[in-house]
């Protein structure tokens, strides 16, 4: 009699838990389960991409205008903005961070030659940049005296004289001047060369001093090509 109402309860027990467990919807249990999103790899970003950083230098600004045309209407200093600007944005868009000593007209430094150079290389080691570029154009005491072209000097000890080559290459295809060469060079005058522990390089993108050059670099559209054209070759020569 024992054992048969023992076996009757065990009967109804088990009857029990099948009849609540029907009503218990399936996965409500699952806040007792660990999750993958509560464990540490969850939280551990996956590494980041490392661009290469280039500070874009447009010479000279504000109290400096560069060099002048014959007529004294056009800057040094406007034309290597435009330009600089055009070729910072085609590096941004294939994914180099871009720096630039200035943006526009205004400039943050005094009106004196030697800290105004100071500190734009001062902007290229505080940014940890691994290459800064300036841009300038060439001029010489006499209009119109047959020199022209496009030269860049860089400082030896570095790539950035396998990269200058690589920009001369696209812009030689341009055809639009004479290719002056790549030059390295120590030389203390030039500032931003000599006295720059980033690797550096200074463009003279073509002499504002003869007509025929400075025709193409005034040209809204041939700024195009020419941004376009130093870009691609960075991209080329940079690993």
């Amino acid at each position: 009699m024992n054992n048969r109402i023992y076996n009757l309860s065990v009967l109804a027990c088990m009857l029990s838990i099948m009849l609540i467990s029907m009503f218990i919807p399936y996965g409500s249990a699952d806040h007792i389960r660990p999750r993958k999103t509560d464990t540490l790899y969850s939280y551990i970003s996956p590494p980041q991409e490392d661009h290469t950083t280039i500070l874009i230098d447009p010479g000279h600004g504000g109290y400096d205008g560069g060099s002048t045309s014959w007529d004294e209407r056009i800057n040094e200093k406007d034309i290597t903005l435009q330009i600089a600007l055009k070729t910072g944005a085609c590096l941004e868009e294939m994914g180099y961070d871009v720096l630039y000593s200035r943006t526009s007209d205004e400039v943050s430094w005094p009106q004196d030659n030697a800290a105004d150079l100071q500190a734009r290389v001062d902007m290229g080691v505080a940014e940890d940049a691994d290459y800064f570029i300036s841009f300038h154009l060439n001029a010489t005491d006499f209009y119109n005296d047959g020199a022209r072209g496009f030269e860049t000097f860089v400082t030896p000890g570095n790539d950035t004289a396998d990269i200058a080559a690589a920009i001369h290459e696209k812009l030689a295809a341009l055809d639009f001047s004479l290719d002056r060469g790549v030059n390295e060079t120590d030389y203390t005058a030039l500032h931003v060369l000599a006295l720059n522990p980033v690797p550096a390089m200074l463009i003279e993108l073509g002499f504002i001093t003869d007509d025929q050059d400075l025709s193409y670099l005034c040209d809204a559209s041939f700024q195009d090509k020419m941004a376009e054209a130093i870009a691609k070759g960075i991209e080329e020569s940079v690993e």
